[in-house]
């Protein structure tokens, strides 16, 4: 890898090889979103500053990895928080940040009718900063802001993130702080809901993961438990099977998941920290 000197004799602008472009999505559902698309060497996303400060679609030397759903980019005006409306906004993406006070299945709770997955990736992102410099040698992308959940006596959480690129790397890191500004305790709950789509996911895609204990949903999942490593064709009217898993953790306590495509020659793995 060239240094800075090296590199700078060779471009007139570094946005030749990488840059983060503040854009207005000019039309169709998400017409007046905030957006940022990220060109990062080999890599390239779109972080949705209007929802939740998430990432979109994701490309690899050009290949789709992330899942872009049928409803696409949308407003955040899309967003319906009762029941199931959670599905008619759902974008997928690399990233979609669900809580921050609940997640999981439409229920009530203490008489409060709560939907799908919460309203995290209905707030738009506040004091947006973009930063695009040599930090020690690598030309770094920073993408910062913070969402706020928060209501007329009831809760008031704030979610500070930064995203970060470093040229040649490869890397996408989501640094978040979680923060309670209210008086009182509240309710707080955090999913990143991770999807990955095709070419990268396939029928010869295998899940990457060192496992301790694998459990079953329901009884559905209990049919593919013997293969669930394997990824399998589309097929109509296929019933979603989900597994919890309790990853290995290392010495310094994270913990890796990710999927491997030998035919495309890419491996895509997620890093975490497991406190």
């Amino acid at each position: 890898m060239l240094d800075k000197r090296e590199l700078m004799t060779r471009v007139g602008s570094m946005e030749q090889l990488a840059y983060a472009r503040r854009m207005i999505v000019a039309e169709g559902p998400a017409k007046g979103s905030n957006i940022v698309q990220v060109q990062c060497g080999e890599l390239s996303y779109t972080v949705l500053l209007d929802r939740a400060i998430d990432i979109a679609g994701v490309t690899y030397k050009g290949i789709p990895i992330s899942y872009i759903s049928k409803t696409g980019l949308t407003t955040v005006y899309s967003y319906e928080e009762e029941g199931l409306g959670f599905l008619r906004s759902f974008t997928g993406g690399l990233l979609t940040t669900c809580g921050l006070t609940h997640f999981g299945a439409p229920c009530t709770d203490n008489g409060e009718k709560l939907g799908l997955h919460g309203r995290a990736t209905s707030l738009r992102g506040s004091d947006i900063c973009i930063s695009q410099e040599f930090e020690d040698g690598k030309y770094t992308i920073r993408i910062s802001g913070k969402i706020r959940e928060s209501r007329v006596f009831g809760e008031n959480i704030v979610l500070k993130r930064e995203i970060v690129s470093r040229l040649y790397d490869n890397i996408i890191e989501i640094h978040d702080s979680i923060e309670n500004e209210g008086f009182d305790t509240s309710p707080f709950m955090l999913l990143y809901h991770c999807n990955f789509g095709y070419p990268l996911l396939d029928s010869n895609t295998k899940l990457i993961i060192d496992t301790t204990e694998t459990i079953t949903r329901d009884l559905e999942a209990v049919k593919g438990l013997s293969n669930y490593r394997e990824c399998q064709a589309p097929e109509k009217s296929y019933k979603e099977q989900v597994f919890y898993h309790k990853p290995q953790v290392s010495a310094l306590g994270w913990a890796n998941a990710g999927l491997k495509n030998d035919d495309l020659g890419i491996r895509v793995t997620l890093s975490y920290d497991t406190k």
